[in-house]
């Protein structure tokens, strides 16, 4: 992100860099990110064919701690030029330090 250009900046994942530092900031990717660099559990869900989407969110910073292996990052396919990729963004261990977003669903 840029600061003083908030519209260009995503504060709820370390590529934001929203503790403007380069040593600070416990911070885990977005859904967007973590789906794509594929570390983690993850679902690909087509509403046109799949119906509803019914499950538990697991936030990066608890991954190490999923029993369930829920997942922590959805894409959801439009059949558009752009997909909508969901995660919860628990603010705890490697995740503690996010400054947008802790503890609640976000939508990339």
């Amino acid at each position: 992100g840029i600061q003083g250009q908030e519209s260009q900046s995503d504060h709820t994942c370390s590529m934001g860099n929203p503790l403007y530092g380069d040593d600070q900031g416990k911070m885990c990717y977005n859904p967007a990110k973590s789906y794509f660099l594929n570390w983690y559990d993850t679902v690909t869900y087509y509403p046109l064919f799949d119906g509803p989407w019914n499950g538990n969110l697991m936030g990066a910073g608890e991954w190490d701690t999923n029993p369930s292996a829920a997942p922590v990052s959805i894409r959801i396919v439009t059949g558009n030029t752009e997909d909508y990729f969901v995660g919860f963004n628990r603010a705890a261990g490697a995740n503690s330090q996010n400054v947008e977003g802790d503890d609640a669903v976000t939508v990339t």
